[in-house]
This record gives structure tokens, sequence and C-alpha cells, in this order.
């Protein structure tokens, strides 16, 4: 049997019950293969973030881009050097304060560099970060949140295949354990990650032999990203841990939610991807 660990990422987030449930959906609309309840676990931790009570699940939709997102899509190499030194300038300061940060002034000074921001929900996911992020690190949390992964990855049966996805800020808790722990996983699935940044690279404060460990740990490694997701937007994962060998995959993460606001860091679009649902299925035959 194939069972999958999902780590979520930042902001608010419906119950357990009903995230793990949508999970497995996405998973399994995405790949054409029915997972049943018992392949699909989930590292739950927003309330340790303070996010309570759970918010109500929105399935959405997914809508193509149009032509102007395309154009937009295209010409997003052209400032993602300005906007990565931009984000990781702040950000290094922001994780090393001793108070937690205003996110909403941090966001106003990057939408000049960085004009995807200037987008509602891209500055609102851009604040969730920079908010999660510090309280991750340095509000205490941490080994409360990573201690509920290893709960869901001990619960796993005997002889199982394992695939640790982590979305967002949950991919940093995802690698967080495996480098602390002595266990292995078959295959790590990040979406939409941070680990590119320098300075969540530093906060996580590992030896260099531990990161040359991790291609034993997860010897297949996919690291899928929209390049328009303020979050991954140093999203070369195979340069930052080349002993890995991470494959890093471009998406469009075509996630609408009900409202008609497009999140092209959804958890959802990220599992519900043809992309993704390809991955899966190719995994799921290979054993």
């Amino acid at each position: 049997m194939t069972v999958f660990v999902v780590v979520h990422g930042i902001r608010a987030k419906p119950s357990p019950v009903d995230l793990r449930e949508s999970c497995r959906h996405f998973l399994s609309k995405s790949s054409d293969v029915v997972l049943g309840a018992s392949q699909v676990k989930l590292a739950y931790w927003a309330d340790l973030a303070g996010y309570v009570p759970p918010i109500t699940d929105d399935h959405g939709a997914f809508k193509p881009f149009g032509f102007r997102e395309l154009v937009t899509i295209g010409g997003a190499g052209i400032v993602r050097k300005l906007a990565i030194d931009a984000v990781e300038s702040r950000l290094s300061a922001l994780l090393n304060r001793a108070d937690q940060p205003d996110a909403e002034s941090i966001v106003r000074l990057l939408a000049a560099g960085i004009g995807v921001l200037n987008d509602p929900v891209a500055g609102e996911i851009m604040r969730a970060f920079i908010r999660d992020v510090y309280v991750y690190f340095q509000g205490g949390i941490r080994e409360a949140v990573k201690d509920r992964l290893r709960e869901q990855l001990d619960e796993v049966p005997s002889g199982s295949k394992v695939v640790l996805i982590g979305h967002s800020l949950g991919s940093v808790v995802a690698l967080d354990v495996l480098l602390s722990d002595a266990r292995q996983v078959d295959w790590l699935l990040t979406l939409g990650s941070p680990l590119g940044f320098n300075a969540v690279q530093s906060k996580l404060a590992f030896q260099p032999e531990a990161y040359v460990a991790l291609a034993g740990k997860a010897p297949r490694w996919h690291n899928l990203y929209d390049l328009l997701d303020v979050v991954s937007l140093d999203y070369d994962l195979a340069d930052d841990f080349p002993d890995a060998a991470p494959n890093d995959i471009a998406i469009r993460n075509e996630f609408v939610y009900s409202t008609g606001k497009r999140n092209r860091h959804n958890l959802y679009g990220f599992l519900g991807n043809r992309e993704t649902g390809k991955l899966v299925a190719a995994f799921l035959s290979d054993t």
C-alpha cells in the first residue's frame, strides 16, 4: 500500500477532517486513481499557529489563464531576481527580530518592486507567509508542529510506501523532520515551497552533511511551483540541494476561489493539477 502524508502550509485551514478528505479528493481526481481513506494522512498544525476556529472549506474551481496572465508569466523572469533579492533582504531581518514583524508594512515595501503583490490575494498570501514563517521559527511551535508530522508518519502501516507532501511552509516542516530524524520516505513532493530562500535555510540551521544525507532519506524528490507564486519565487531547489537532486517542475496553478479570485499558491490547485496527477499515477504504477 502507498500512503500519502500531507503537511499543509500557511494561513487558516478547514477542519482536519475536511482538509484531509479534500486532499484525498484532489489527489484522486488529478491522478485518476481512487485513493482509500486510509491512504491519505494529514499533519495538521493550523491550530498551533493560532488559527482557530477552522475556516469553511472551498473547493473552488480551475480556470485556465487568460492571455494577459500568460503574458505576465512570460515576463516573470525579468523581475524575478530583483524580487528574490527584495524578499531575502527583508526576510532575513524579520526572522531574527525579537518581536513579530508588521507584515502589512513589509508587503507595501515589497509591492513597489514585485508587481504581482499588487494583486490582493498575492499580497494576503505574502502577509501570511511572513507571519507564519516567523511564528514557526520564533514563536515556540517548531517542535510541536514537527511532532504532528512525526505522529502521522509513525501511524503508517509497516511495509507501506510513503509519499511525503509538503505544501508551502509545510515543505519546510517536512524537510525539518527528515533532516532531524533517522527516517526515510519513498517520495518527497514539495509544492509552492519557500525552501529556496537563503533566510529559510539559515533558520533551519542544519550542517552541510545533513543535506548530503537527504538523498538517502528521500531518494525521489519533485518540487512543483507556479512562476507567479510569491512564496516560491526562488524555486530552483536543485541549485540549493544538489546532493538530494530535486526535480523542479513549473506548473500553472489554475485554482480560483468560489468568489472568483485566483490563488496561485493554493494547496488544492497544486494537488488537482494535471502534472501532479501524472506524477502520482506514475509513482503508484511503479510501486
